[in-house]
């Protein structure tokens, strides 16, 4: 009996292994990577830590993040519309207005 080639979702595995090694079991062969396992829910405790909750309530009230630093936050644009720039760059105008 001829064997049923691989579905293209299944043709490489994720799991790394020397040329030559014992394939895997089944169990083992869809592993999670490093980085899946820290970015995965379960691996927290479930509780939502204080500062993350605070961070939410500040951008729901529309608080704008004033440190300036390289990396912009998710409030960028609005940031933009409040805070000057570096050297006192004018502040953009709200296109809603």
């Amino acid at each position: 009996m001829q064997k049923k080639p691989a579905s293209p979702a299944n043709m490489v595995s994720r799991t790394p292994r020397a040329p030559g090694s014992i394939p895997l079991e089944e169990a083992e062969e869809h592993l999670q990577l490093p980085h899946e396992r820290d970015e995965n829910a379960e691996m927290t405790d479930g509780k939502v830590r204080p500062k993350i909750k605070q961070a939410a309530k500040d951008l729901e009230k529309g608080l704008v993040d004033t440190d300036m630093r390289a990396t912009p936050g998710l409030d960028a644009q609005q940031r933009e519309r409040y805070v000057a720039g570096p050297g006192g760059k004018a502040l953009k105008k709200d296109p809603s207005q």
